[in-house]
């Protein structure tokens, strides 16, 4: 069983988690709640996802985490080439905000990457053994199951982009209050 509760929004691919995850963001700094971690945009072009940046939460510096476009320092895996010196990070993002004072870490997203040990696959297992607050994430439909497998997610509670964001940050807030 995880130390750390976990809340999960899903929904399909360009379906509007992160959308979702940053409004639900939105609600607890306005609660006056500390949330760290990271949020991760796309970006488009003409109509395609060309690509995602890496956003920390905390002070809003923005990174170009990955593009579909070559460019010969970044790592190539998937359909995407990511900047290694963006991965770190996020990664220090996530490590940091478990030595803070926060009340929520947010990772936008745990996916297909992290289940084949890539991205933020060893920081988020972490975090689950450890965090020292609830773990705020988004994770595609159909991976929810493979996640919750591969990070012994027992400790977790789902919402779908059909709710609401103040209920979603209501219900985060009820399911944490000691």
């Amino acid at each position: 069983m995880n130390a750390s509760k976990i809340f999960i929004i899903t929904g399909e691919q360009g379906e509007g988690k992160t959308t979702k995850l940053t409004q639900v963001i939105d609600i607890l700094k306005k609660k006056n709640y500390k949330v760290s971690g990271f949020i991760a945009p796309g970006r488009w072009s003409d109509g395609l996802r060309s690509g995602f940046d890496i956003v920390d939460i905390k002070t809003n510096e923005k990174r170009l985490l990955c593009q579909s476009g070559y460019n010969e320092r970044y790592v190539k895996i998937g359909r995407f080439n990511f900047d290694d010196e963006a991965i770190k990070f996020g990664e220090q993002l996530l490590l940091h905000a478990a030595d803070m004072e926060t009340d929520f870490i947010v990772i936008d997203e745990i996916g297909m990457f992290e289940l084949q040990g890539k991205l933020w696959a060893g920081s988020f297992l972490k975090l689950v053994k450890s965090a020292p607050c609830p773990i705020l994430i988004t994770v595609r439909s159909k991976f929810m199951e493979d996640v919750k497998t591969r990070f012994k997610l027992s400790n977790h509670t789902t919402f779908h982009l059909d709710q609401q964001a103040t209920a979603i940050a209501s219900r985060i807030v009820k399911s944490t209050l000691r």
